[in-house]
């Protein structure tokens, strides 16, 4: 799934108006994705900054 594609589209279509407040969680419900990082939830890397 290409996420930053569909918000895109959602951007020019109007959908999402510009100046929208996107929140995470909505967003991740929404298209059906995890809010973390595979590697995040297993090694932390994410927050190591590797």
């Amino acid at each position: 799934m290409e996420l930053h594609a569909d918000l895109r589209r959602l951007i020019i279509d109007s959908v999402l108006p510009p100046g929208s407040v996107l929140k995470q969680a909505e967003l991740a419900r929404a298209f059906g994705v995890s809010r973390t990082h595979p590697c995040a939830k297993h090694f932390g890397c994410c927050k190591r900054r590797v």
